[in-house]
């Protein structure tokens, strides 16, 4: 099947509605494109049509009747939407909806639809309304009832929408705190989004260069006036006791001797001329007693004894030689 260009489907008043109710429900251009059975670049093309038709009457050029013109969203003969601007409102529409389930989500719970535990079926509200009219209280599906009632009540004996579809029993359950927190934040950030909304004070003592005017240059102390004037004295005259120059003109070090040919001076009585102080003189000195001296070894076989004899290998529990070493 060729690809269906946008020019190849008419637009007329039936279809544009067609869309806007549905993209009014489900916010997908794609979506609503595959039930109007046209390509989604018609949907486009025709949006810019719109504009460019609604352009065209403002500048007074547009000789024929308005084709994008829609009474919608009511059939009010005040309510008339271009299909382009008709677009814009439902995604509005869709947001302002989207936004009444999350505040409500947030209120009262989350909706869960009940099911029957034994059958896994919808749960329906019941017209009780109707049901005290046909005096079913008893048993309103008592199947006598329910052929009678079929003269005055459709559906008998269950609750139905403006669009005639059966209101299934719902209930809601709390959201925890932690969820709902962050939706009233994304709905009422007024109220409930204070905690990014603060004031933060930081001072810095870090200095910053601003270009411009030079700063004031800060005031000098007492003691460095006197450091800087003294300063001043040694670069116009020099030091008042200068040290001597070398050869080639250099300073002296100050604790270098003089002539490189002098002989060290030599102190008499000093304490490095006394002869150095032996061990015995410490006063934590003693003396270590002096160690046995060692015995020979001796690897010959143990003699046995009375008490001790040896074992059949004549090895083991005997008496060993003197300065010999047991075998075990």
């Amino acid at each position: 099947m060729p690809r269906q260009k946008p020019h190849q489907v008419r637009f007329d008043s039936t279809l544009g509605k067609f869309i806007l109710d549905r993209l009014s429900e489900a916010p997908s251009i794609v979506g609503v494109a595959r039930l109007a059975k046209v390509n989604v670049r018609t949907v486009y093309w025709w949006c810019y049509a719109s504009g460019n038709e609604r352009a065209a009457l403002e500048a007074g050029k547009l000789k024929r009747k308005p084709k994008f013109y829609l009474r919608w969203p009511q059939e009010d003969p005040d309510a008339w939407t271009w299909f382009h601007e008709g677009v814009k409102i439902t995604q509005r529409m869709v947001a302002l909806t989207a936004h009444a389930e999350n505040l409500q989500a947030a209120t009262y719970g989350d909706e869960r639809v009940i099911r029957d535990p034994r059958t896994n079926r919808t749960l329906f509200k019941l017209d009780y309304k109707a049901i005290r009219a046909m005096n079913a209280e008893a048993n309103p599906f008592d199947p006598a009832i329910m052929k009678e009632a079929e003269n005055f009540y459709d559906d008998f004996p269950y609750l139905h929408d403006a669009e005639g579809n059966r209101i299934p029993e719902v209930e809601r359950t709390p959201q925890a705190a932690a969820l709902k927190i962050h939706s009233l934040r994304a709905i009422l950030p007024d109220v409930y989004d204070l905690a990014d909304k603060k004031e933060v004070k930081t001072d810095s003592t870090q200095r910053v260069f601003v270009v411009g005017d030079a700063a004031p240059p800060p005031q000098s102390s007492e003691l460095r006036r006197s450091l800087e004037e003294k300063l001043r004295e040694l670069r116009e005259r020099g030091p008042a006791n200068p040290r001597p120059l070398d050869a080639n003109g250099r300073p002296l070090p100050v604790f270098a001797p003089v002539g490189a040919s002098d002989p060290p001076e030599k102190i008499t009585g000093a304490p490095a001329e006394l002869p150095p102080p032996t061990l015995a003189e410490h006063p934590r000195a003693y003396h270590a007693p002096k160690p046995p001296a060692p015995k020979p070894a001796d690897y010959r076989r143990p003699t046995d004894s009375p008490d001790r004899p040896a074992d059949h290998s004549g090895v083991g529990r005997g008496v060993p030689h003197s300065g010999g070493v047991r075998v075990a």
